[in-house]
Protein backbone atom coordinates (compact mmCIF):
# COMPACT_ATOMS: atom_id res chain seq x y z
CA UNK A 1 0.00 0.00 0.00
CA UNK A 2 0.83 3.74 -0.97
CA UNK A 3 1.07 6.28 1.99
CA UNK A 4 -1.78 8.40 3.21
CA UNK A 5 -3.50 10.58 0.78
CA UNK A 6 -5.05 13.35 2.20
CA UNK A 7 -9.16 13.58 1.11
CA UNK A 8 -11.14 16.58 0.29
CA UNK A 9 -12.39 16.21 3.61
CA UNK A 10 -10.68 17.87 6.48
CA UNK A 11 -9.04 14.84 8.98
CA UNK A 12 -9.82 12.08 6.76
CA UNK A 13 -6.80 10.56 4.56
CA UNK A 14 -6.95 7.25 2.57
CA UNK A 15 -4.73 4.88 1.28
CA UNK A 16 -4.64 2.94 -2.24
CA UNK A 17 -4.63 -1.11 -1.85
CA UNK A 18 -1.57 -1.63 -4.64
CA UNK A 19 -3.88 -4.71 -6.51
CA UNK A 20 -7.40 -4.90 -5.00
CA UNK A 21 -9.75 -3.48 -7.28
CA UNK A 22 -13.56 -2.26 -6.48
CA UNK A 23 -15.60 -0.02 -8.97
CA UNK A 24 -13.10 -0.07 -11.22
CA UNK A 25 -10.39 1.47 -9.03
CA UNK A 26 -7.79 0.29 -6.61
CA UNK A 27 -9.65 -0.17 -3.35
CA UNK A 28 -9.07 2.46 -0.71
CA UNK A 29 -9.12 2.70 3.50
CA UNK A 30 -9.58 5.74 4.86
CA UNK A 31 -8.55 7.18 8.01
CA UNK A 32 -9.88 10.06 10.15
CA UNK A 33 -7.59 11.99 12.65
CA UNK A 34 -8.64 14.60 15.61
CA UNK A 35 -7.63 16.29 18.71
CA UNK A 36 -8.34 15.20 22.05
CA UNK A 37 -6.27 16.21 25.38
CA UNK A 38 -3.63 18.15 22.99
CA UNK A 39 -2.74 15.01 21.47
CA UNK A 40 -3.46 14.21 17.93
CA UNK A 41 -5.67 10.80 17.50
CA UNK A 42 -5.96 8.19 14.43
CA UNK A 43 -8.19 5.82 13.70
CA UNK A 44 -9.23 3.32 10.62
CA UNK A 45 -12.67 3.77 9.56
CA UNK A 46 -12.60 0.81 6.95
CA UNK A 47 -12.32 0.17 3.38
CA UNK A 48 -14.47 1.21 0.54
CA UNK A 49 -15.16 -2.38 -0.19
CA UNK A 50 -16.55 -2.57 3.14
CA UNK A 51 -19.15 0.25 2.09
CA UNK A 52 -17.05 3.12 3.63
CA UNK A 53 -16.01 6.14 1.89
CA UNK A 54 -14.87 9.93 2.68
CA UNK A 55 -17.84 11.04 3.17
CA UNK A 56 -19.02 8.84 5.90
CA UNK A 57 -15.65 9.23 7.39
CA UNK A 58 -15.95 13.07 7.56
CA UNK A 59 -19.59 12.50 9.53
CA UNK A 60 -18.22 9.95 11.87
CA UNK A 61 -15.17 12.54 12.60
CA UNK A 62 -17.26 15.54 12.97
CA UNK A 63 -19.48 13.55 15.44
CA UNK A 64 -16.53 12.31 17.47
CA UNK A 65 -14.99 16.19 17.67
CA UNK A 66 -18.25 17.44 18.43
CA UNK A 67 -18.89 15.00 21.47
CA UNK A 68 -15.57 15.85 22.52
CA UNK A 69 -16.14 19.78 22.42
CA UNK A 70 -19.60 19.42 24.47
CA UNK A 71 -17.82 16.16 27.05
CA UNK A 72 -20.04 13.35 25.25
CA UNK A 73 -19.73 9.59 24.39
CA UNK A 74 -18.36 8.25 22.22
CA UNK A 75 -15.10 10.16 21.82
CA UNK A 76 -13.56 8.31 19.60
CA UNK A 77 -14.47 5.56 17.04
CA UNK A 78 -13.35 2.43 18.92
CA UNK A 79 -15.87 3.72 21.81
CA UNK A 80 -18.43 4.07 18.76
CA UNK A 81 -17.78 0.72 17.89
CA UNK A 82 -18.07 -0.81 21.40
CA UNK A 83 -21.38 1.23 21.92
CA UNK A 84 -22.58 0.18 18.90
CA UNK A 85 -21.76 -3.73 19.72
CA UNK A 86 -23.33 -3.29 22.90
CA UNK A 87 -26.80 -1.73 21.31
CA UNK A 88 -27.11 -4.48 19.02
CA UNK A 89 -26.35 -7.39 21.65
CA UNK A 90 -29.34 -5.54 24.26
CA UNK A 91 -31.22 -4.98 20.93
CA UNK A 92 -30.65 -9.29 20.70
CA UNK A 93 -31.20 -9.57 24.08
CA UNK A 94 -34.48 -7.73 24.03
CA UNK A 95 -35.76 -9.95 21.08
CA UNK A 96 -34.63 -13.08 23.03
CA UNK A 97 -36.47 -11.79 25.89
CA UNK A 98 -39.56 -11.20 23.70
CA UNK A 99 -39.64 -14.13 21.96
CA UNK A 100 -39.27 -15.80 25.11
CA UNK A 101 -42.36 -13.94 26.42
CA UNK A 102 -44.41 -15.10 23.74
CA UNK A 103 -43.48 -18.77 22.34
CA UNK A 104 -46.28 -20.63 22.46
CA UNK A 105 -47.40 -23.59 24.01
CA UNK A 106 -47.78 -25.60 21.11
CA UNK A 107 -43.67 -24.85 20.56
CA UNK A 108 -42.96 -25.93 23.71
CA UNK A 109 -44.99 -28.95 23.67
CA UNK A 110 -43.08 -29.63 20.40
CA UNK A 111 -39.69 -29.52 22.26
CA UNK A 112 -40.82 -31.81 24.86
CA UNK A 113 -41.87 -34.41 23.32
CA UNK A 114 -38.96 -34.96 21.27
CA UNK A 115 -37.11 -34.68 24.53
CA UNK A 116 -40.13 -37.26 26.11
CA UNK A 117 -39.19 -39.79 22.77
CA UNK A 118 -35.46 -40.51 23.80
CA UNK A 119 -35.66 -40.19 27.15
CA UNK A 120 -38.89 -41.41 29.04
CA UNK A 121 -40.80 -44.55 28.98
CA UNK A 122 -43.92 -42.84 28.50
CA UNK A 123 -43.41 -41.06 25.50
CA UNK A 124 -46.38 -42.77 23.79
CA UNK A 125 -48.39 -41.62 26.56
CA UNK A 126 -47.19 -38.08 26.56
CA UNK A 127 -47.88 -37.91 22.94
CA UNK A 128 -51.20 -39.27 22.90
CA UNK A 129 -51.93 -37.06 26.04
CA UNK A 130 -51.01 -33.96 24.42
CA UNK A 131 -53.15 -35.02 21.02
CA UNK A 132 -56.28 -35.73 22.79
CA UNK A 133 -56.46 -33.07 25.52
CA UNK A 134 -53.70 -30.12 24.94
CA UNK A 135 -52.98 -29.84 21.10
CA UNK A 136 -56.09 -28.31 19.88
CA UNK A 137 -56.73 -25.62 23.49
CA UNK A 138 -53.53 -24.74 23.58
CA UNK A 139 -51.10 -25.24 21.05
CA UNK A 140 -51.78 -21.65 19.52
CA UNK A 141 -51.62 -19.78 22.88
CA UNK A 142 -48.70 -18.29 24.32
CA UNK A 143 -47.58 -19.77 27.43
CA UNK A 144 -47.67 -16.39 29.42
CA UNK A 145 -51.26 -16.39 28.70
CA UNK A 146 -52.45 -19.68 29.58
CA UNK A 147 -53.58 -19.39 33.67
CA UNK A 148 -55.12 -21.90 36.15
CA UNK A 149 -58.21 -19.57 35.49
CA UNK A 150 -60.25 -20.06 33.43
CA UNK A 151 -57.75 -22.13 31.35
CA UNK A 152 -56.80 -24.93 33.24
CA UNK A 153 -60.17 -25.25 35.26
CA UNK A 154 -62.15 -25.28 32.02
CA UNK A 155 -59.52 -28.14 30.91
CA UNK A 156 -60.57 -29.93 34.24
CA UNK A 157 -64.23 -29.64 33.83
CA UNK A 158 -64.12 -31.01 30.24
CA UNK A 159 -62.33 -33.80 31.34
CA UNK A 160 -64.88 -34.44 34.32
CA UNK A 161 -67.81 -34.55 32.32
CA UNK A 162 -66.37 -36.88 30.09
CA UNK A 163 -66.42 -39.42 32.85
CA UNK A 164 -62.65 -40.07 32.36
CA UNK A 165 -60.94 -40.99 35.45
CA UNK A 166 -59.36 -38.97 38.02
CA UNK A 167 -55.93 -40.22 37.19
CA UNK A 168 -56.17 -39.07 33.20
CA UNK A 169 -56.91 -35.46 34.88
CA UNK A 170 -54.10 -35.73 37.17
CA UNK A 171 -51.55 -37.21 34.26
CA UNK A 172 -52.40 -34.19 31.82
CA UNK A 173 -52.24 -31.49 34.53
CA UNK A 174 -48.98 -33.15 35.24
CA UNK A 175 -47.73 -33.23 31.47
CA UNK A 176 -48.80 -29.24 31.52
CA UNK A 177 -46.22 -28.85 34.45
CA UNK A 178 -43.65 -30.84 33.32
CA UNK A 179 -43.98 -29.09 29.43
CA UNK A 180 -43.26 -25.52 31.38
CA UNK A 181 -40.69 -26.90 33.53
CA UNK A 182 -39.08 -28.05 30.81
CA UNK A 183 -39.23 -24.95 29.06
CA UNK A 184 -37.82 -22.89 31.68
CA UNK A 185 -35.19 -24.79 31.71
CA UNK A 186 -34.18 -24.42 28.17
CA UNK A 187 -34.34 -20.81 28.55
CA UNK A 188 -37.55 -20.72 26.28
CA UNK A 189 -39.76 -19.56 29.02
CA UNK A 190 -39.20 -16.99 31.99
CA UNK A 191 -42.97 -16.48 33.25
CA UNK A 192 -45.54 -18.24 36.10
CA UNK A 193 -46.38 -21.91 35.59
CA UNK A 194 -49.93 -22.33 36.02
CA UNK A 195 -50.40 -25.16 37.67
CA UNK A 196 -48.33 -23.93 41.00
CA UNK A 197 -49.76 -22.45 43.51
CA UNK A 198 -53.26 -23.68 42.96
CA UNK A 199 -55.68 -24.75 45.00
CA UNK A 200 -58.09 -28.40 44.20
CA UNK A 201 -57.01 -27.95 41.10
CA UNK A 202 -55.07 -31.45 40.94
CA UNK A 203 -57.32 -34.20 42.48
CA UNK A 204 -56.65 -36.55 44.89
CA UNK A 205 -56.57 -40.03 43.12
CA UNK A 206 -56.21 -43.45 44.62
CA UNK A 207 -55.25 -45.69 41.49
CA UNK A 208 -53.61 -48.49 43.47
CA UNK A 209 -55.02 -52.16 42.08
CA UNK A 210 -56.66 -53.79 44.46
CA UNK A 211 -57.84 -56.98 42.56
CA UNK A 212 -56.06 -59.98 42.76
CA UNK A 213 -55.75 -63.93 41.75
CA UNK A 214 -56.74 -66.66 44.46
CA UNK A 215 -54.37 -69.46 44.12
CA UNK A 216 -56.79 -71.70 42.22
CA UNK A 217 -57.62 -68.57 39.52
CA UNK A 218 -53.63 -67.98 38.89
CA UNK A 219 -52.89 -71.29 38.20
CA UNK A 220 -56.43 -71.58 35.73
CA UNK A 221 -55.27 -67.98 34.12
CA UNK A 222 -51.44 -69.71 33.88
CA UNK A 223 -53.09 -72.49 31.74
CA UNK A 224 -55.19 -70.77 29.71
CA UNK A 225 -52.61 -68.26 28.65
CA UNK A 226 -49.94 -71.08 27.87
CA UNK A 227 -52.59 -72.74 25.68
CA UNK A 228 -52.52 -69.10 23.49
CA UNK A 229 -49.26 -68.26 23.86
CA UNK A 230 -46.05 -69.89 25.36
CA UNK A 231 -44.18 -65.81 25.40
CA UNK A 232 -47.27 -64.75 27.38
CA UNK A 233 -47.74 -68.10 29.26
CA UNK A 234 -43.90 -67.25 30.65
CA UNK A 235 -44.22 -63.71 30.92
CA UNK A 236 -47.34 -64.62 33.22
CA UNK A 237 -44.95 -66.90 35.32
CA UNK A 238 -42.28 -64.27 36.03
CA UNK A 239 -45.18 -61.42 37.25
CA UNK A 240 -46.52 -63.90 39.28
CA UNK A 241 -43.58 -65.76 41.05
CA UNK A 242 -41.22 -62.69 40.66
CA UNK A 243 -43.53 -60.23 41.33
CA UNK A 244 -42.28 -58.67 38.04
CA UNK A 245 -44.35 -55.03 35.83
CA UNK A 246 -44.84 -55.90 32.78
CA UNK A 247 -42.39 -53.04 31.54
CA UNK A 248 -39.55 -54.87 33.31
CA UNK A 249 -40.23 -58.38 31.98
CA UNK A 250 -40.26 -56.91 28.32
CA UNK A 251 -36.83 -55.38 28.54
CA UNK A 252 -35.08 -58.57 30.08
CA UNK A 253 -32.58 -59.78 28.23
CA UNK A 254 -30.62 -63.05 28.24
CA UNK A 255 -27.65 -61.38 29.84
CA UNK A 256 -30.15 -60.94 32.87
CA UNK A 257 -30.76 -64.31 34.07
CA UNK A 258 -28.38 -66.03 36.23
CA UNK A 259 -29.26 -69.51 36.48
CA UNK A 260 -26.24 -70.65 38.35
CA UNK A 261 -27.26 -68.04 41.26
CA UNK A 262 -30.75 -68.17 40.62
CA UNK A 263 -31.12 -64.57 39.94
CA UNK A 264 -32.53 -62.51 37.57
CA UNK A 265 -31.32 -58.57 37.26
CA UNK A 266 -33.98 -55.86 36.90
CA UNK A 267 -32.37 -53.07 35.30
CA UNK A 268 -33.38 -49.46 35.05
CA UNK A 269 -36.71 -50.24 36.84
CA UNK A 270 -39.65 -48.22 37.41
CA UNK A 271 -37.96 -47.13 41.04
CA UNK A 272 -34.58 -46.24 39.36
CA UNK A 273 -32.51 -48.81 41.38
CA UNK A 274 -31.57 -51.96 40.19
CA UNK A 275 -32.66 -54.99 41.53
CA UNK A 276 -33.02 -58.55 42.04
CA UNK A 277 -35.82 -61.18 41.15
CA UNK A 278 -35.23 -64.62 42.02
CA UNK A 279 -36.06 -67.91 40.31
CA UNK A 280 -38.23 -70.71 41.96
CA UNK A 281 -39.08 -73.76 40.54
CA UNK A 282 -41.61 -72.81 38.46
CA UNK A 283 -39.79 -70.04 37.20
CA UNK A 284 -36.81 -72.40 36.40
CA UNK A 285 -39.20 -75.23 34.89
CA UNK A 286 -40.64 -71.94 32.56
CA UNK A 287 -37.23 -71.16 31.07
CA UNK A 288 -36.60 -74.74 31.03
CA UNK A 289 -39.25 -74.97 28.19
CA UNK A 290 -38.97 -71.46 26.69
CA UNK A 291 -35.03 -72.31 25.98
CA UNK A 292 -36.29 -76.03 24.13
CA UNK A 293 -38.63 -74.16 22.13
CA UNK A 294 -36.45 -71.55 21.12
CA UNK A 295 -33.68 -74.59 20.21
CA UNK A 296 -35.73 -76.46 18.34
CA UNK A 297 -36.53 -73.48 16.10
CA UNK A 298 -32.89 -72.81 16.24
CA UNK A 299 -33.12 -68.94 17.68
CA UNK A 300 -30.14 -67.42 19.56
CA UNK A 301 -30.10 -66.74 23.47
CA UNK A 302 -28.87 -62.95 23.07
CA UNK A 303 -30.29 -59.83 23.43
CA UNK A 304 -34.21 -59.06 24.32
CA UNK A 305 -35.61 -62.28 25.67
CA UNK A 306 -39.48 -61.57 24.60
CA UNK A 307 -39.26 -58.85 21.51
CA UNK A 308 -42.20 -58.04 19.66
CA UNK A 309 -42.49 -59.24 16.17
CA UNK A 310 -40.10 -57.07 14.58
CA UNK A 311 -37.48 -57.77 17.56
CA UNK A 312 -38.11 -54.60 19.74
CA UNK A 313 -39.11 -54.19 22.58
CA UNK A 314 -43.09 -55.25 23.21
CA UNK A 315 -44.39 -52.04 24.53
CA UNK A 316 -48.21 -53.74 24.93
CA UNK A 317 -49.57 -56.93 27.00
CA UNK A 318 -50.84 -59.34 24.41
CA UNK A 319 -54.73 -59.05 23.57
CA UNK A 320 -54.87 -62.86 24.30
CA UNK A 321 -54.45 -62.52 27.68
CA UNK A 322 -57.40 -60.19 27.74
CA UNK A 323 -58.99 -62.98 26.47
CA UNK A 324 -58.29 -65.73 28.72
CA UNK A 325 -59.27 -62.69 31.83
CA UNK A 326 -62.89 -62.21 28.97
CA UNK A 327 -63.24 -66.41 29.10
CA UNK A 328 -62.74 -66.65 32.99
CA UNK A 329 -65.07 -63.98 33.76
CA UNK A 330 -62.84 -62.52 35.99
CA UNK A 331 -64.14 -59.17 35.38
CA UNK A 332 -67.60 -59.42 34.95
CA UNK A 333 -69.52 -57.22 36.52
CA UNK A 334 -66.60 -55.49 37.80
CA UNK A 335 -67.15 -51.61 37.19
CA UNK A 336 -64.67 -49.76 39.66
CA UNK A 337 -60.93 -49.68 37.68
CA UNK A 338 -58.86 -50.73 40.75
CA UNK A 339 -60.98 -53.95 41.13
CA UNK A 340 -60.20 -55.32 38.01
CA UNK A 341 -58.33 -57.78 36.67
CA UNK A 342 -55.22 -56.83 34.75
CA UNK A 343 -52.18 -58.27 33.84
CA UNK A 344 -50.43 -55.95 36.69
CA UNK A 345 -53.08 -57.73 39.43
CA UNK A 346 -50.43 -61.00 38.78
CA UNK A 347 -47.93 -58.66 40.16
CA UNK A 348 -50.00 -57.67 43.06
CA UNK A 349 -51.44 -61.45 43.77
CA UNK A 350 -47.42 -61.41 44.13
CA UNK A 351 -47.19 -59.35 47.26
CA UNK A 352 -50.51 -60.11 48.64
CA UNK A 353 -49.86 -64.19 48.70
CA UNK A 354 -46.26 -63.36 50.75
CA UNK A 355 -47.85 -61.01 52.97
CA UNK A 356 -50.39 -63.53 53.78
CA UNK A 357 -47.79 -66.05 54.05
CA UNK A 358 -46.17 -64.01 56.97
CA UNK A 359 -43.60 -62.65 55.19
CA UNK A 360 -41.91 -58.92 56.83
CA UNK A 361 -43.37 -55.95 54.71
CA UNK A 362 -40.16 -54.85 54.42
CA UNK A 363 -38.96 -57.96 52.58
CA UNK A 364 -41.71 -57.36 50.21
CA UNK A 365 -40.76 -53.97 49.42
CA UNK A 366 -37.20 -55.49 48.89
CA UNK A 367 -38.92 -58.06 46.09
CA UNK A 368 -41.33 -56.00 44.59
CA UNK A 369 -39.09 -52.74 44.10
CA UNK A 370 -40.87 -50.36 45.81
CA UNK A 371 -39.34 -46.78 46.39
CA UNK A 372 -40.79 -46.27 49.94
CA UNK A 373 -42.65 -48.86 52.58
CA UNK A 374 -46.23 -46.45 51.81
CA UNK A 375 -46.26 -48.53 48.60
CA UNK A 376 -46.30 -51.66 49.99
CA UNK A 377 -48.10 -51.43 53.26
CA UNK A 378 -51.26 -52.06 50.60
CA UNK A 379 -50.33 -55.71 51.32
CA UNK A 380 -50.59 -55.57 54.87
CA UNK A 381 -54.54 -55.99 55.46
CA UNK A 382 -54.13 -59.74 53.55
CA UNK A 383 -52.15 -60.92 56.73
CA UNK A 384 -55.11 -59.93 59.79
CA UNK A 385 -53.83 -62.81 61.71
CA UNK A 386 -50.36 -61.80 62.42
CA UNK A 387 -51.69 -58.47 63.96
CA UNK A 388 -54.20 -60.85 65.89
CA UNK A 389 -51.02 -63.16 67.27
CA UNK A 390 -49.18 -59.71 68.11
CA UNK A 391 -51.92 -58.76 70.06
CA UNK A 392 -52.42 -61.72 71.82
CA UNK A 393 -48.71 -62.01 72.54
CA UNK A 394 -48.67 -58.50 74.18
CA UNK A 395 -51.27 -59.32 76.04
CA UNK A 396 -50.10 -62.51 77.66
CA UNK A 397 -46.39 -60.47 77.96
CA UNK A 398 -48.21 -57.99 80.60
CA UNK A 399 -49.93 -60.27 82.37
CA UNK A 400 -47.97 -63.09 82.92
CA UNK A 401 -49.94 -65.83 81.25
CA UNK A 402 -47.68 -67.52 78.39
CA UNK A 403 -47.81 -70.87 77.24
CA UNK A 404 -50.31 -71.48 80.06
CA UNK A 405 -48.63 -70.11 82.52
CA UNK A 406 -50.69 -68.21 85.49
CA UNK A 407 -49.80 -64.83 86.16
CA UNK A 408 -46.83 -63.74 88.13
CA UNK A 409 -45.13 -66.88 86.90
CA UNK A 410 -41.17 -65.90 85.57
CA UNK A 411 -41.03 -64.62 82.22
CA UNK A 412 -37.52 -65.50 80.50
CA UNK A 413 -35.82 -62.96 78.29
CA UNK A 414 -35.14 -63.30 75.21
CA UNK A 415 -31.92 -62.79 75.39
CA UNK A 416 -31.46 -65.88 78.00
CA UNK A 417 -33.50 -67.85 75.59
CA UNK A 418 -31.22 -67.63 72.73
Amino acid sequence: MSGKIKSSYPGVRYRRHKTRMFNRQKDKIFFIRYNKEGRTVEECVGWMSEDNSAFEASKIRAQIVSNIRIGRSPQSLKEMREMEEQRRADEALADEQKQRENITFGVAAEMYLDWSRTNKKSYEQDKSRHEIHLKERFDHLPMKNISAFPHLETLKRDIQKKKLADATLFQVLQEIRAIYRKAIEWGLYSGPIPTENTKNLFPKINNKRVGFLSPDQANELLGRTKEKSLTLYCQCVLALHAGLRFGEIAALEWSDINVSAGTIHIRNPKSGRDRYAYINDAISEMFDELIEARTKKGREFAGLIFPDTRGRLQKHVSRSFYECIKDMGLNEGITDQKQRISFHSLRHTFGSQLAAAGFPIQLIQELMGHQSLEMTSRYSHFAPGLRQDAAKALGELFTGKQDGQEPGAKVISLENKQ
